[in-house]
């Protein structure tokens, strides 16, 4: 029996940066005591209030579950945009399957956001790195990928960045 899968051919380059998943934030002493002491104060209070041994335990997994999926989150990826899909190290986006992208700019963040058309909300976040939005407006308006300028960062991401997880 012989293969039968075509290879997708992306098409020619049009612009590369390299970019984090999310910003690998760099937590002091004060966020560590701070994570402490709600965590073990949580599971204390779990434990003392009614002896809730199950609560205490919901604790320690959270805490565990948040640093294991944090472990690798400092992986720099190289992203490329060609003619037809957006290529991110090894993994192929198709152009036909996203809608559009959108930035989180401020001070402290820089995040493009790829829509993709189907699963609702469905989207992947990526650092900007160095780069500013006009680069990436110049770089999508060539290969017809439009700015989705009503999209906004949620108010989970906004937590999520503000108290640095």
């Amino acid at each position: 029996m012989t293969d039968t899968k075509i290879a997708f051919d992306p098409g020619e380059e049009i612009f590369a940066w390299e970019a984090y998943d999310y910003h690998p934030h760099r937590r002091g002493w004060l966020w560590m005591v701070l994570f402490c002491l709600v965590l073990f104060g949580g599971a204390l209070w779990a434990l003392i209030s009614e002896g809730d041994w199950v609560m205490a335990l919901t604790f320690f997994s959270i805490a565990a579950l948040y640093f294991w999926v944090h472990r690798s989150g400092e992986d720099l990826h190289r992203v490329r945009v060609f003619e037809r899909a957006v290529v991110i190290d090894q993994e192929i986006l198709a152009l036909e399957s996203l809608s559009g992208y959108w930035f989180v700019y401020d001070e402290g963040v820089s995040v493009l956001n790829l829509q993709f058309k189907k699963g609702g909300d469905r989207r992947r976040s990526l650092q900007m790195g160095k780069n500013e939005p006009n680069y990436f407006r110049s770089g999508f308006a060539q290969v017809d990928l439009p700015e989705l300028e009503d999209k906004h960062e949620s108010l989970v991401d906004l937590w999520i960045r503000a108290l640095k997880l």
